[in-house]
């Protein structure tokens, strides 16, 4: 992925939600930078736990894709 490409999905989560999930620091590559912020660490836990909930009940179905897969 190109650097552009992450600073606009950075941009448009920041914009997609109430509080900026990601914070930015300009001044060049020995002082700038980004990092998540509280909000940020928040929607990614919230997120993980969706992920692990989906697969835990959908763990027949994704046991049946993986025998396809393997044959």
């Amino acid at each position: 992925m190109s650097y552009r490409k992450a600073w606009g999905l950075i941009e448009g989560l920041n914009a997609m939600f109430a509080a900026p999930v990601v914070a930015t620091e300009t001044g060049g590559a020995a002082k700038g930078g980004a990092r998540l912020t509280e909000a940020g660490r928040r929607a990614l836990g919230a997120y993980r736990s969706a992920v692990a909930a989906a697969e835990l009940a959908a763990a027949s179905e994704l046991s049946v894709l993986r025998q396809l897969v393997d044959g």
